[in-house]
């Protein structure tokens, strides 16, 4: 701790070594951020180094006058940089999207109802949209994965780092939520 506190006044004196050092030091939070906030593995090498960044502009921008570790500050950029840029490039849902089997993700969902063909699917995929809503970031990823991409539970096990029977209790959590709410708009 009282390294990294030696290195940020170091690096606040443009000290371009111990900038380099710092940033080093944050590496492992880096990696955890990612993994905790937006694990998407294709994209790793540019969210290593947009968290170099993070660290580098904490330098810059950390008062500490606010009586605030500058490692806890750190620490919570990171966090919020990476959901900031889930929010930001997260997919955005329709129903009426494909998989690579060709099959429409509205008709993935398991459903007690029968829809008449006259409804119109776009009326269905807005109702599907507003029930997304109320799960959880991890539900609907799993919900997705599992359903719209076509992914095992264990695939979605290790992509997500956690227990496979995690995911299968969350995935029954999704259907239970989805499947109250449902029930709700035809009451």
């Amino acid at each position: 701790m009282r390294e990294i506190e030696i290195l940020y006044e170091e690096s606040i004196k443009n000290d371009d070594d111990a900038k380099y050092e710092l940033v080093e030091k944050f590496y492992p939070l880096i990696i955890s951020s990612i993994k905790k906030y937006y694990n998407c593995y294709y994209e790793y090498e540019d969210l290593i180094e947009d968290g170099k960044v993070v660290v580098l502009e904490c330098i810059r921008d950390f008062d500490k006058s606010k009586n605030v570790h500058f490692s806890g500050y750190v620490k919570t950029r990171l966090k919020y940089f990476y959901l900031n840029k889930l929010n930001t490039n997260r997919e955005i849902l329709t129903l009426n999207q494909k998989n690579e089997e060709g099959i429409e993700l509205a008709d993935l969902i398991p459903s007690e109802y029968d829809l008449e063909e006259e409804v119109v699917i776009d009326d269905f995929s807005t109702r599907m949209q507003l029930l997304f809503k109320n799960l959880s970031l991890k539900e609907k990823e799993i919900i997705l994965e599992f359903y719209y991409k076509g992914l095992s539970i264990d695939e979605i096990s290790t992509i997500h780092n956690i227990n496979y029977r995690t995911v299968l209790e969350l995935k029954r959590r999704a259907h239970k939520k989805l499947r109250e709410m449902m029930e709700g708009y035809n009451d």
